[in-house]
């Protein structure tokens, strides 16, 4: 980024987008997919996470995105709906200290360190804590060109001077007109996205042996390059293009090697640097070797003595397998896969971790008779599933290593590792709608993957306003199934509603990640009317006259109601419901158990009927016959 990338857009139909199929993304503007500017899904969705941690200043995120993606196609030479490529490698610096050996004229042309890397081009004369491996994951590119950006807006709020170390963005028209394309003031527009531009652009991640040291290494090969990869065409620029090579970071230094299986050259060679010098000034070159890929047996590894024939090819000592999938849910990631180590046929375990910590092993013992197929010898029993859970909203990275258990291999390398977006929106259900004085109670329960602690809960009746509560009541069936969140999951909201069939809708309230208030579940009751309820339940004749038992309540108050007996038709007396019946209370949660009556009503000794009516207290229009017995 010292200057001006001068990478030529070549006029050749390059397969640069890998066989991906545009999708637009519904963002702001209506270009067609003939114009817009084409992006990574997952590039835009590092660019859109760092530009929301890193906005600052005014900046909003969409703002600060459009910024962050503006130089990336100058400098990539992506144009029109051609996303850059994040492994994009340099192809205009000539010093000669970057060819092997420091030698233009060297034997060894395709061993050239590329000094400018990735979507951004950071070039080493620039100082950054970047190597070439971190320099092409947008996952740390993105960290480094969100900070740049919006530090220098803080100290100067203009896009020409946070665009600085890009020097055609600073002093030319250029990222101005893209980014007044993809940004209209408010949010990003005119963009489409290809899901096959990965945030690695084809860069592999591997297991390397270097120095008697296991370490993470990288492998690039320019051509698995995705997105626009005309850089990588010969005579796009007055350098060599690469041979497939691989980064290392060690003791703060970079290595690059390149395996003489890549090359077709008689050895190895190798140049190393400190992390921040300039690769013009500071490179040590080398035919050492010393590099075993472990992940698949190459260059310097000595001869193992066992090996599972794959369709891959061979594999040797250390385990082999796949994560298959990492599938989001509500708050939990799932996890499936295979692993086996060459030399055993018994299952063995995975490690998980989620953002860099331990999470669990699980056995790889579930059957696989596909992998048993494609690897013969080793039995089925290799797959594994299982559930990464209490994940909050947001981007994530999962990772899983498979365990080596000997007696050869000296690391368990890793499987692979995967960014997954969890939505971050509560979730939960409506269990009930029943009947609550001056209204309906409203229970469930409701969680947010972004808290343990209560959150709202709205609902609605017939899409109108109905009430709120939060959830703060215990909830152990919930809790054992969430045991991440705690206890307190439940809610209980009074909701007013007229009588009739009513629909009862609850809604969970977003509290962090994520974008709406989703709905949680729908009910649909009837409503009383507000007459009075009960029943006669026992008549029985006892010294003085006939006892009567039951119960009786009004659907507008938990208070005591009365009650009226009437003899042959004739009046026998006003009572009130107020003694304890727990089954009542049970059955209509909110009223309390003080709506019983046990009473005596004086009757003479021949035969009579009595008959008890419930007394109205709020809105309803009759009292009620609760019944009628004759004795």
């Amino acid at each position: 980024m010292k200057a001006v990338r001068r990478l030529v857009i070549l006029v050749l139909v390059v397969a640069s987008m890998c066989g991906a199929v545009p999708v637009p993304i519904p963002l702001a503007g209506s270009a067609s997919p003939a114009s817009a500017r084409g992006m990574g899904q997952t590039p835009l969705d590092d660019i859109l996470y760092w530009a929301d941690q890193k906005k600052a200043c005014g900046l909003s995120r969409d703002q600060l995105a459009a910024m962050m993606m503006a130089p990336t196609y100058p400098e990539t030479g992506a144009s029109g709906t051609q996303a850059p490529s994040p492994m994009t490698l340099s192809r205009w610096d000539t010093q000669a200290a970057l060819w092997a050996f420091g030698d233009k004229a060297t034997p060894y042309q395709r061993a050239f360190w590329h000094p400018g890397v990735g979507m951004w081009q950071f070039d080493s004369a620039g100082a950054w804590n970047l190597t070439a491996a971190t320099a092409i994951s947008t996952a740390t590119s993105a960290e480094q060109a969100a900070t740049v950006m919006a530090q220098r807006w803080c100290t100067s709020p203009s896009r020409a001077y946070a665009w600085g170390p890009w020097y055609g963005c600073a002093t030319t028209s250029i990222c101005e007109d893209i980014y007044n394309f993809i940004f209209d003031g408010t949010r990003l527009r005119n963009l489409t996205i290809y899901s096959t531009v990965t945030r690695d652009g084809g860069m592999e991640t591997r297991s390397c042996r270097l120095f008697a040291t296991s370490l993470p290494c990288h492998y690039v090969d320019p051509a698995k390059a995705q997105g626009f990869a005309g850089w990588a065409v010969p005579g796009a620029g007055p350098t060599p293009v690469t041979a497939p090579f691989y980064v290392i970071s060690y003791n703060g230094r970079e290595y690059r090697f390149w395996l003489k299986q890549d090359t077709g050259y008689p050895v190895t060679i190798s140049a190393d640097k400190p992390i921040r010098a300039n690769a013009r000034t500071s490179l040590v070159w080398s035919t050492a070797g010393g590099l075993c890929d472990l992940s698949l047996g190459r260059g310097d590894c000595g001869a193992p003595p066992r090996v599972a024939s794959t369709p891959w090819g061979d594999r040797v000592a250390l385990p082999l397998g796949s994560l298959d999938s990492a599938s989001p849910g509500a708050a939990w990631i799932s996890l499936t896969g295979w692993v086996i180590d060459p030399d055993t046929s018994d299952p063995v375990d995975v490690h998980v971790y989620l953002d860099g910590t331990w999470i669990r092993a699980v056995r790889a013992d579930q059957p696989r008779p596909d992998v048993a197929a494609a690897i013969p010898g080793y039995g089925d029993r290799h797959g594994f599933q299982t559930v990464v859970p209490g994940v909050s909203g947001g981007p994530h990275e999962v990772c899983v290593y498979a365990i080596n258990v000997g007696p050869y291999g000296d690391h368990n390398p890793l499987l692979a590792c995967r960014r997954v977006v969890i939505s971050g929106e509560p979730f939960g259900n409506v269990d009930s709608a029943a009947m609550a004085p001056g209204g309906m109670w409203v229970e469930g329960w409701a969680l947010d993957p972004d808290t343990t602690g209560p959150i709202g809960v709205h609902v609605y009746v017939d899409g109108r306003w109905g009430g709120m509560g939060v959830t703060d009541r215990s909830r152990p069936d919930v809790e054992k199934v969430y045991p991440w969140w705690g206890p307190n999951r439940g809610y209980r909201v009074l909701a007013a509603a007229a009588p009739g069939r009513r629909t009862f809708c609850a809604y969970g309230i977003n509290v962090s990640w994520g974008s709406s208030n989703p709905l949680l579940n729908c009910r649909v009751v009837d409503v009383p009317d507000g007459t009075p309820l009960g029943s006669l339940d026992g008549v029985a004749r006892v010294p003085g006259g006939v006892r009567l038992t039951g119960w009786a309540l009004d659907p507008s108050t938990a208070g005591a109601i009365a009650v009226h007996v009437y003899v042959d038709n004739a009046w026998g007396g006003a009572y009130t419901a107020g003694t304890a019946r727990p089954d009542v209370g049970a059955a209509f949660p909110g009223f309390g158990d003080l709506h019983g009556y046990d009473i005596t009503v004086p009757v003479g000794a021949a035969p009579a009927t009595l008959c008890v009516y419930a007394i109205n207290v709020g809105p309803g229009t009759t009292n009620p016959l609760l019944g009628c017995r004759t004795i």
